[in-house]
């Protein structure tokens, strides 16, 4: 199994030109405190922005960060407290499990954070990750900080591409799209894995635009249930899952099983030629997935009607 997690994640990966271009904008006091990042889930904008706030940080401490090789020290003080979740001087958000919102209760505590006066001389940073799913009563508490940030305050989101964010946010930020090439991906996974990933993946998953972040989760997950992604087929993967019931037992599934669905129906409309009867298809099942998702109902009806309906068809 490959622990990766991004807060401890040490080393920057093919975002160098990108880091560079942030820490000159903080060189000559340029950086905006209204930072959007964007992009697809999985391809490193939460790492991207943990090496950012350790680079201000570390500026005036011992161990600072290493911009010639982009790397943290982890005898840094700033990462070590980032990573205890006691750093004081910055605020960080993630969707909570087995929430579907990032809720008032928590915009609260954003602004609670914000009006406190910096316990070290240094800026205070909020760091908002999943920021799709700030619903409209926590965007609308946190407007006025956002319209009228402190001025030792940065706050950054963290979007993921996909999906829609409220403009009544996303107008007010400086927007950064951050997105990779197949080599890029290839890359970053042959070094998070110490190895070359075409050992463990057959082409069929690298080949349809699978993020770093997504394939590591993938790759832990057949470890765990023995599976050879490198002989199995992504319909093999999903025929498997739906019939183990894993989208409800697994953590990664329950989260991310309906991204595998439309995989699957992306690399059906470049294989099969009647594109218009695969789009029918998919339309069909993704509409019953969010009928079941508005109404909580259980969705392994719909999972087990995909499988006859379209995976054994």
């Amino acid at each position: 199994m490959l622990t990766y997690n991004s807060k401890n994640q040490k080393q920057l990966y093919e975002y160098n030109e990108e880091f560079k271009y942030f820490t000159e904008m903080l060189t000559k006091k340029k950086l905006p405190n209204k930072i959007l990042i964007k992009g697809r889930k999985g391809i490193g904008k939460c790492t991207f922005a943990y090496h950012l706030i350790n680079y201000i940080f570390s500026l005036n401490e011992e161990h600072p960060y290493d911009n010639k090789k982009f790397k943290i020290n982890e005898k840094n003080k700033s990462f070590i407290l980032i990573n205890e979740s006691v750093h004081p001087n910055t605020f960080i958000v993630n969707l909570e499990d087995k929430k579907k919102t990032i809720d008032i209760d928590k915009a609260r505590e954003i602004i609670k954070f914000n009006n406190k006066s910096s316990m070290i001389n240094n800026s205070k940073i909020i760091l908002i990750n999943d920021a799709e799913f700030l619903n409209i009563n926590s965007s609308n508490a946190l407007l006025k900080i956002i319209e009228e940030p402190n001025d030792d305050t940065i706050i950054i989101l963290i979007q993921d591409s996909s999906k829609r964010m409220l403009d009544t946010l996303s107008s007010r930020f400086v927007t950064f799209n951050f997105n990779l090439k197949f080599n890029q991906t290839l890359n970053i996974l042959n070094n998070l894995l110490d190895d070359d990933v075409k050992k463990y993946f057959n082409d069929e998953y690298l080949n349809y635009s699978l993020t770093p972040g997504f394939l590591i989760n993938l790759y832990n997950f057949s470890i765990a249930e023995k599976i050879d992604l490198k002989k199995d087929t992504f319909k093999d993967l999903i025929s498997y899952i739906i019939e183990k019931s894993l989208f409800k037992k697994n953590d990664f599934l329950i989260k991310n099983f309906n991204t595998l669905i439309e995989i699957y129906f992306n690399m059906m409309i470049k294989i099969n030629d009647d594109k218009e009867y695969i789009y029918n298809c998919y339309n069909e099942v993704t509409s019953k997935i969010d009928a079941a998702n508005k109404y909580n109902l259980d969705k392994e009806n719909v999972y087990n009607e995909f499988k006859s309906k379209f995976l054994n068809a």
